[in-house]
């Protein structure tokens, strides 16, 4: 055996982020709640924010490291966090949940840092892919809300509602078989290959949607990820695992 480290220094893997590295839902609510009491009075950088930012922040930036140095064999994906201008123009939606996160984070990156860093910030998520495509395998941060092309992804930030399709989409909302028409299009065997996303919680392991062709992983509580193998196909009941 060796570190996940190791592994990827001798690109022996490929680990792929699904996104939102920002906002955090683990701990979520009660500091959310306490940092909007402070924000109303006024204070963009209160003690509850700044916890709240230097977990997020301080992730993001290993996320930075590790794309610098194992480009070819780390991503991390556009999820709907990833908006710090906390856009609101048909494709990019500003974001909240449990009281105004998106307003709050533009607003402590500004005056914090200024508005220099939150420019850079913006480049460094519009640089961001929407999804990864491998032979037997698709990830995107949502389920896609109908099928994409590879151009369509490509230039997601000119073609219409692409980012919101991958990034948004709420459970129940996607077009049948979108899933199904996009593993036809990018696998070596779309019977057999799967597609991944996270975005909305789930309460356990997984959850099958599109005639079980995507598999939903987003349960905060249990840190779940997915280890797909090139020699055998996915069983969700042994390759998803927890690493706490």
């Amino acid at each position: 055996q060796i570190s996940v480290l190791s592994a990827l220094q001798q690109k022996l893997i490929r680990i792929v982020c699904v996104g939102d590295g920002l906002h955090s839902e683990l701990r979520g609510k009660e500091r959310w709640l306490t940092a909007f009491e402070d924000f109303k009075a006024g204070n963009t950088a209160g003690k509850a924010m700044c916890s709240e930012m230097g977990e997020g922040l301080s992730l993001m930036s290993l996320v930075m490291e590790c794309k610098c140095r194992f480009c070819e064999n780390f991503h991390f994906l556009k999820g709907n966090h990833e908006n710090i201008e906390n856009r609101d123009d048909g494709n990019d939606y500003s974001f909240y949940k449990f009281v105004q996160e998106g307003l709050m984070t533009r607003r402590f990156i500004t005056d914090y840092y200024g508005e220099d860093i939150l420019y850079l910030y913006a480049c460094f998520e519009h640089d961001l892919p929407l999804a990864s495509v491998f032979p037997d395998c698709i990830v995107s941060h949502a389920e896609p809300e109908k099928a994409y092309t590879y151009e369509q992804m490509r230039d997601c930030w000119t073609e219409e509602n692409v980012v919101f399709g991958l990034s948004w989409t709420a459970n129940g909302s996607a077009k049948e078989g979108s899933v199904q028409t996009m593993l036809d299009s990018f696998t070596k065997d779309p019977q057999s290959a799967v597609y991944f996303s996270g975005h909305r919680t789930i309460s356990g392991k997984y959850a099958y949607r599109q005639n079980k062709k995507l598999i939903q992983i987003h349960n905060p509580d249990a840190e779940n990820i997915t280890l797909v193998y090139s020699d055998r196909q996915f069983n969700p009941e042994s390759d998803i695992v927890s690493v706490i």
